[in-house]
């Protein structure tokens, strides 16, 4: 019996997902790592001897409501000049958010996203095309609260977001957006920037061990969602590549394979300049071509660790499987999402009142406790109509077009909740 590729992916991903939803007391029983112990990474990923640029330290305190974002309200266009956006970007997407000492939190460290113990494994990259003007209009005069033109540049490259010090390290110069192009089977002409969303596995690993890849993309999504939501707010169209040649594109990045991948990217467009279609179609590309064209490279960061085969072979293993070797393998269709039965309908009325805005509400995001602890109290139902119907937005990416409702159920356990 001759078994394909894509036979055996869904083989080790079908035992990844039973072993771990199903069956997760015997992933927990094989051990986890302690906290504070000498194999714990540190929170930061810290490049050393690179290039360097300061982010604009100017982020708005408002951005709009947040459920007027989601809901489809965005300006028409991006306002103020690119440096600055792109700082807002990067810092409300993933930045680091506030110190918490003391034996309150449990946890000191926080950014824009919920992260497990807030290990925070998570990456975030950018790639920068040649042409990184204002996205409005810059006197060619500065005035003393005017910056020049020159001010607002960012050189073509690959960077890395630096949340500690809100600045980007240059990993490899020039326009990469050719080859991230045929990396991700489309044309990448007219966006403004790039993001790509990685997972620096031990970082979480060596305290979860096997589990550790659900709670790495679970938090990788999370931080997507920021992206999203964030680009929308400052008037930019957003595409998604879930889909891509991942050796490559790891490669682009100068990841030390078998430690980092990359998991999502994020092509990020002036509005209107975004394709319409699913992708644009290109001309198909196999991995090892395009990775025989990337010249490798290793800019050196603090050392984290490296992830231990022997105890987490099962994230390798996942890992590898979601490799794909040529764009060939990309599907534009997504499994249906299964409909409910339709029964009793609860009226709820949508409550808009009040101001509940982007910036403070992601800013005030946090990890939680060691334990779950829900709260015996009662809630109303506006507000979980609220939390529920901003769960399947609507978003483009290369696995359905942007008039196709989402690909997924939501499904709700309702415990006293008023009126329902």
């Amino acid at each position: 019996m001759k078994i394909t590729t894509s036979d055996w992916r869904r083989t080790v991903a079908g035992r990844y997902l039973q072993s771990t939803l199903y069956r997760a007391d015997e992933i927990f029983a094989q051990g986890q790592g302690a906290e504070g112990g000498h194999d714990e990474p540190l929170k930061w990923k810290l490049y050393h001897g690179v290039a360097r640029v300061r982010l604009s330290d100017h982020v708005p305190e408002v951005l709009g409501d947040i459920r007027r974002v989601l809901s489809g309200e965005q300006p028409e266009a991006p306002t103020g000049r690119f440096d600055e956006n792109l700082s807002t970007l990067l810092y409300l997407s993933y930045g680091f958010s506030r110190w918490e000492p003391g034996p309150g939190p449990g946890w000191p460290t926080h950014r824009t996203v919920p992260s497990a113990r807030c290990f925070y494994p998570t990456e975030l990259y950018v790639a920068v095309p040649d042409v990184a003007v204002p996205d409005v209009a810059v006197p060619d005069v500065a005035g003393p609260d005017v910056a020049g033109p020159d001010q607002s540049h960012v050189d073509a490259g690959v960077y890395h977001y630096d949340p500690a010090h809100h600045s980007l390290a240059l990993l490899r110069k020039g326009n990469v957006f050719r080859q991230l192009g045929e990396a991700v089977g489309a044309d990448l002409a007219g966006a403004r920037c790039v993001l790509l969303v990685s997972s620096l596995f031990w970082k979480n690993a060596f305290k979860y061990r096997n589990y550790s890849y659900r709670l790495c993309t679970q938090e990788a999504g999370m931080v997507v969602g920021n992206a999203l939501t964030v680009a929308a707010a400052l008037g930019y169209d957003q595409h998604v590549h879930h889909q891509f040649l991942d050796q490559a594109v790891n490669r682009l990045l100068g990841l030390a394979p078998g430690q980092e991948s990359v998991l999502a990217v994020v092509a990020v467009y002036p509005r209107g300049a975004r394709p319409s279609g699913i992708r644009r179609p290109g001309v198909a590309v196999a991995a090892d071509r395009l990775l025989a064209a990337i010249t490798e490279i290793s800019p050196p960061y603090r050392d984290l660790g490296r992830l231990n085969g022997e105890l987490c072979g099962m994230v390798t293993d996942i890992d590898e499987s979601s490799f794909l070797r040529h764009t060939n393998e990309f599907t534009s269709q997504a499994p249906a999402a299964h409909r409910c039965e339709r029964g009793d309908v609860v009226p709820i009325e949508h409550d808009l009142s009040g101001h509940l805005d982007l910036v403070p509400t992601l800013r005030a995001r946090n990890s939680g406790r060691v334990l779950f602890t829900p709260i015996s109290k009662p809630v109303v139902a506006p507000a979980l109509l609220n939390i529920a119907c901003y769960s399947s937005g609507r978003y483009t990416s290369d696995l359905r077009p942007p008039e196709e409702p989402p690909r997924l159920t939501v499904r709700l356990v309702v415990n006293n909740v008023d009126q329902v």
